[in-house]
């Protein structure tokens, strides 16, 4: 075995350690129907870390890096915020804020999609962080050819009720405001934010 296929198989498994199953946990974590506040919660503390170790993975393996690289640039936007808190320069300063969002049927009702990250700063306006993530990681995985196939794990949907629900669990945090975004199908099929008209969004003990 030669030292470049050593060194191939160890940054697949750093890959895999470090960013990929990490990221799997929290695509995971945000599928789960919980009550989560705008506020701190697990899911920002995961997110906020996971942003960290992705956007310095390419240097702290010593590869090379791609030159204007906005998922990168994104990332490190969001991992100095979370550790320095206000930047020097205030248009990279990342805030975090939760939603849940559920898609809305005219007919069927509604079902919980997942909780969204959404980070939001002056240099790149709002964006999807959990999406952000994946992203960059299927383009390390690919760049670097690491050979996973199935960096998004499969999540099934819920079924449609008549009712917006979401659970308080044990994953629950003290909760002083929530967001809630809605989403329709199009002609398409694909989602879109859409004014769902009136539903009824109820919290399950």
């Amino acid at each position: 075995m030669t030292e470049s296929q050593i060194n191939h198989q160890d940054l697949r498994k750093q890959f895999y350690h470090e960013l990929l199953q990490p990221y799997q946990r929290l695509v995971r974590r945000v599928a789960q129907n919980d009550l989560v506040g705008t506020g701190i919660s697990d899911i920002t503390n995961d997110s906020n870390a996971l942003a960290v170790l992705a956007s310095h993975f390419i240097e702290s393996k010593k590869l090379p890096s791609d030159r204007d690289d906005n998922l990168r640039e994104k990332l490190k936007d969001v991992g100095d915020s979370a550790k320095h808190g206000q930047l020097n320069n205030v248009d990279r300063t990342v805030t975090l804020s939760t939603s849940l969002a559920y898609e809305i049927d005219d007919t069927k009702g509604a079902r919980f999609l997942r909780t969204e990250v959404l980070a939001s700063n002056n240099r790149f306006g709002a964006f999807d962080l959990v999406e952000t993530l994946g992203l960059y990681i299927s383009k390390i995985n690919t760049r670097f050819q690491l050979g996973f196939e199935n960096i998004e794990p499969s999540i099934a949907l819920g079924s449609f009720s008549g009712e917006a629900e979401v659970r308080i669990t044990p994953n629950t945090a003290d909760v002083k405001s929530m967001n809630i975004r809605t989403y329709k199908r199009d002609a398409s099929g694909s989602l879109i934010l859409a004014d769902p008209g009136k539903f009824t969004f109820v919290v399950v003990k």
